[in-house]
């Protein structure tokens, strides 16, 4: 495999990048990822296997920084996590081993509808399930215990939010996908998980994030063995981009809540739909040579 050579200017340039994409990523809500990946393959001559596994180490890296802060605020619905890790890593394990399999062309394909489908999922409205606020005596309360049920103390609304898990056989099979997905692309079944488990599964958006957040570190540490096992992983570069990311998701949480997004998104949408012209564009002058 064609490895760029790692002069310090390039080093740090990619650093530069890692941060970068690590801000964005954590103010919008998508790690970085989705933009990681293209971004290696395209600007820095990376190959396209080594690009999705040093991603999916950065997604290792964010995922454990991020699950404990869920977790410590009681974010995370730990057992909707198991239930849903499972099909979650056959699927990594399953992409990881796909994605060993098949070309460079055929990845940058598949790379393309993910890239519009994270850029069409960030305009649109997200949306927060709740059922009204129960005292300790009243039957919802008492349910907590259930499976599919649920509640945490919401912060910022300071009260007690109650939430009842639905389409839980849609959340196993949806979950799979976004396994398969995570390891043949390296980008966290994230993009994937956290508007199914809002949308579909009426889970409220915090703990949906949270909870999305635990499951991909774990997701994301399955395939990256794969690729290991297949040398697809450059420790350097794996750890320049992980530290770079890791790096910017705290200043991206950092400033968060002092600047306006909205800009921010619609500039994202763009970068990822150009990203996604010039993958299709690549495949195509590959394909026709």
């Amino acid at each position: 495999m064609d490895v760029p050579q790692l002069t310090p200017l390039l080093a740090v340039l990619m650093f530069l990048f890692a941060c970068f994409a690590g801000a964005f990523g954590s103010l919008l809500g998508i790690g970085g990822g989705v933009i990681i990946v293209p971004v290696l393959h395209l600007v820095f001559k990376v190959p396209m296997h080594l690009a999705i596994s040093t991603s999916l180490v950065s997604v290792i890296a964010t995922s454990c920084s991020g699950a404990i802060k869920y977790l410590r605020q009681h974010y995370t619905d730990i057992r909707l996590a198991v239930i849903l890790e499972m099909p979650t890593t056959l699927g990594a394990l399953a992409g990881g081993v796909l994605a060993a399999q098949i070309s460079a062309d055929i990845l940058r394909l598949i790379f393309v509808p993910a890239l519009l489908y994270t850029a069409f999922s960030m305009l649109r409205k997200r949306v927060l399930h709740t059922i009204p606020m129960a005292d300790e005596s009243d039957d919802v309360y008492s349910a907590k215990l259930s499976l599919m049920q649920g509640y945490y103390f919401d912060i910022d609304l300071q009260t007690k939010i109650h939430y009842t898990v639905s389409n839980l056989r849609l959340g196993l099979v949806v979950g799979f996908v976004a396994g398969v997905l995570s390891g043949m692309l390296g980008i966290g079944g994230g993009f994937i998980q956290m508007p199914l488990m809002n949308l579909m599964m009426t889970v409220p958006l915090k703990v949906a994030i949270g909870t999305s957040t635990l499951i991909v570190g774990v997701t994301a540490t399955t395939s990256a063995i794969i690729y290991y096992l297949n040398s697809f992983i450059h420790p350097i570069l794996a750890g320049i981009c992980a530290i770079g990311i890791l790096l910017g998701a705290q200043l991206g949480s950092l400033i968060g809540t002092k600047i306006r997004v909205e800009w921010l998104r619609w500039i994202f949408v763009v970068i990822l739909a150009g990203l996604a012209v010039q993958m299709l564009i690549k495949s195509f002058l590959s394909y026709s040579r």
